[in-house]
């Protein structure tokens, strides 16, 4: 072990609870918080890491331009913020599945053709194979899978989770159970191929019978993936706002300024009267 991987050390902090693995850490890596105790972690297993495809200084811009609305606060335009950008790595399941088999639906449209006779009902059947490639499920709640939830075609390689390779970003670690994740992902595929082959029954109302499909992993990767979080303090407010390091996807809004508001619309106020006044003034 080289001087860096000794370096490479497991924490867990008082404050969020967030467990991660840093080089000699000061604050949390989700939080900031100063409250850290050394936990055991192995930082030196076989992972598998998505490379960032965004810098610090590309994370930064694409921040500074998320904050450009004039009446943002000044607190999130100021260069400052580029110190409170962390960046880390976040456990995540590549998947890729196949859903397969027999679906019933019982049809029926508002309106009889035969006045006063009760409506008719159709059964539409169907055989069905769905393929999703590249879905994405976080095992971190802390973080929206609004960013990392989706589908992506990620690159990744395997490599021992040292120093050496992940130099200055915090490698989270998961607080959502495998198999928990993976029974939410099973429920929104079955969801989303229902409402995909209701969508196919040709009758005004639809009510399903008979559901056969079932959700089959063609394979799986256990990755982690990039990750630039963003945490502005305002008001007494924390305003959390997240980077995919490779993706470049973008999740948080900054609030508006009531004082800008008020200047804003002040200013628009004297620029109408002065164009007003000039008008009246030399026409």
């Amino acid at each position: 072990m080289n001087e860096n991987e000794s370096a490479f050390k497991h924490y867990v902090c008082q404050d969020c609870y967030t467990s991660f693995s840093a080089m000699n850490a000061v604050n949390c890596a989700y939080c900031g918080g100063s409250r850290l105790e050394e936990g055991v972690g192995n930082p030196s297993q076989k992972i598998s890491l998505v490379p960032f495809a965004y810098n610090i200084n590309d994370a930064y811009n694409v921040f500074k331009k998320k904050f450009r609305n004039p009446l943002v606060p000044f607190a999130f335009r100021s260069k400052r913020i580029k110190k409170l950008i962390r960046k880390l790595y976040v456990p995540c399941t590549l998947y890729n599945f196949e859903v397969e088999g027999k679906v019933n639906f019982f049809g029926m449209d508002k309106v009889s053709n035969v006045q006063g006779a009760p409506a008719q009902t159709f059964e539409s059947q169907f055989d069905t194979h769905f393929d999703f490639k590249n879905l994405l499920m976080s095992h971190f709640s802390k973080l929206s899978d609004e960013v990392l939830s989706n589908v992506n075609d990620y690159q990744f390689y395997a490599t021992d989770g040292t120093a050496s390779i992940i130099e200055d970003a915090s490698l989270i670690d998961g607080d959502i159970d495998t198999k928990k994740t993976f029974a939410v992902v099973q429920q929104k595929l079955m969801n989303h191929c229902l409402n995909t082959v209701r969508g196919n029954v040709e009758h005004e109302r639809k009510k399903l019978n008979k559901n056969e499909m079932k959700v089959n992993v063609i394979g799986k990767s256990e990755i982690y993936v990039p990750v630039y979080l963003l945490n502005i303090k305002h008001e007494g407010k924390d305003n959390l706002f997240i980077l995919n390091g490779q993706t470049g996807e973008i999740l948080g809004d900054p609030p508006i300024s009531m004082v800008s508001i008020v200047i804003f619309s002040i200013l628009v106020f004297l620029i109408i009267f002065g164009v007003a006044y000039l008008i009246a003034t030399f026409i």
